[in-house]
């Protein structure tokens, strides 16, 4: 057998991820079902009351954002196991485009071109600005 393989066969820090990534596709699925919940108890809040509930809409956020962090765990984008071994929501992806937005230069607005006079054609007479019109009160007929 080669080296190699057998080493990578042997690695426990493999096996230990594989039984984490269970026990999170496990906690996942109950993740889920709780933001269908939530969802659905604010679609009847929205349509009994009006509004959604506020506090509902805060927990559901930081469910979402716990949920982000199983599946970018689950797909090896990193290492990091999700809470309760990093603190709550530490990947979320408002945070992630923040810091690149923030490192990411801004691009120079391009000057924008001045338009060009239409050009005046040698056989249409030029026109003449016209004057405002005045209205006249009966006050202005007595005086002229």
């Amino acid at each position: 057998m080669d080296p190699k393989l057998k080493t990578n066969l042997l690695n426990f820090q493999t096996y230990q991820r594989f039984a984490l990534m269970l026990v999170f596709v496990l906690i996942y699925s109950v993740v889920e079902l709780v933001i269908y919940a939530v969802a659905l108890f604010q679609i009847v809040s929205l349509l009994v009351v009006g509004a959604v509930h506020d506090e509902l809409r805060n927990f559901s956020r930081k469910m979402t954002a716990f949920a982000y962090d199983i599946l970018t765990y689950l797909t090896f984008e990193h290492d990091k196991t999700p809470f309760p071994f990093q603190p709550w929501g530490y990947g979320t992806p408002c945070e992630e485009e923040t810091q690149e937005s923030e490192e990411a230069p801004k691009p120079k607005p391009k000057p924008q071109p001045k338009p060009k006079a239409a050009p005046v054609s040698s056989s249409e007479p030029a026109k003449k600005p016209r004057k405002p019109r005045v209205k006249k009160t009966p006050e202005d007929e007595m005086h002229a």
